[in-house]
């Protein structure tokens, strides 16, 4: 439930995937991904998704926490647990808390 706003979700992937033939990057990176393949995969995770029913996100501490990012090499932080997309396919789906809800 991270994308709420279809419209918006389509706009920011194009213009990522412009940005990504405009600067040469490799074609293996996950910011190819247009808004269209996006939309498509939104539309496919939450289908049949309650919202009345679906938790809200409860942001990890301690070592879970330190295992989303890590340095490697020094300087170059990344998350390691595999791309947007694929984890978007995973993981259960869960709603922004609202105390972030209206915040941009």
């Amino acid at each position: 439930m991270k994308f709420a706003d279809r419209d918006l979700l389509q706009e920011a992937a194009d213009h990522r995937r412009r940005m990504v033939d405009a600067d040469g990057r490799s074609r293996d990176t996950q910011w190819r991904q247009g808004g269209d393949v996006l939309v498509e995969q939104l539309v496919r995770v939450t289908a049949g998704a309650d919202a009345a029913t679906t938790p809200d996100f409860v942001p990890p501490s301690g070592a879970d926490l330190a295992k989303l990012v890590v340095e490697d090499p020094e300087g170059n932080f990344r998350a390691p647990r595999g791309s947007q997309m694929k984890l978007m396919e995973d993981r259960p789906l869960v709603r922004i808390p609202e105390r972030f809800h209206g915040v941009v």
